[in-house]
């Protein structure tokens, strides 16, 4: 069936047995899919590589009107005409780890294979009291420059500790790019300068200094 799809339209369909599709008339492979349940799903149907795919925008009246589904659309067509794979990139989003998920795996394949005991268990501690509790739950491909700036601004008052957490930030990212979760140069930490570290200095005492002097005069 075809019509254009508008509000009106879309909830004119009767729902039948079998799922029932109506096609929009001004742009191709933009349609409605009905369940016998009379659940309405706007979906873009397009070629890629030779094979058919369809690519599920939302449901109608809930996720999306008709016309943001039709918007919508117009946008996918245009990124499948430069050559992407709508339902292929979503597929691949999907695989994606949160933060949290990639922390366990940066933990268990690099820090514990190559960072001393007391190193890791700074890592460790840095990631869940100041990095995780923040960002954790958004993809490793959703953190942005700026998500990272605001979580070292955040922490400007303990410099040291904020220098510690974008270093690690720094290295998991490197990571993510090399085991292919971002593209190369994309990582988000870069260009962010580090705090000044106060430095401590502690001066003998007096009975240190005799102690030295002892040790010089025996040498």
């Amino acid at each position: 069936m075809k019509a254009r799809l508008i509000k009106r339209s879309v909830e004119k369909i009767v729902p039948s047995a079998r799922a029932v599709f109506l096609w929009d008339t001004e742009i191709p492979g933009f349609g409605v899919k009905v369940t016998p349940l009379g659940k309405r799903v706007y979906v873009l149907q397009y070629s890629y590589g030779g094979r058919s795919r369809r690519y599920t925008i939302g449901r109608h009246g809930i996720d999306v009107t008709a016309d943001e589904a039709r918007t919508e659309v117009r946008r996918l067509r245009g990124r499948v005409a430069d050559g992407h794979d709508p339902a292929g990139d979503r597929a691949t989003q999907r695989s994606v780890p949160t933060l949290h998920e990639f922390a366990e795996r940066y933990l268990a394949e690099h820090a514990a294979v190559k960072k001393k005991p007391r190193s890791v268990a700074g890592d460790k501690c840095n990631l869940e009291r100041h990095i995780l509790p923040v960002l954790g739950r958004r993809k490793v491909t959703e953190i942005a420059r700026a998500d990272v700036v605001r979580l070292h601004a955040a922490m400007k008052d303990h410099p040291t500790t904020a220098n510690r957490c974008l270093a690690l930030l720094s290295k998991m990212f490197n990571l993510a790019e090399k085991w292919g979760y971002r593209p190369d140069g994309t990582n988000p930490t870069r260009h962010i300068d580090k705090y000044p570290e106060r430095r401590i200095e502690r001066f003998l005492s007096e009975v240190e200094l005799a102690r030295l002097g002892d040790v010089l005069d025996g040498a």
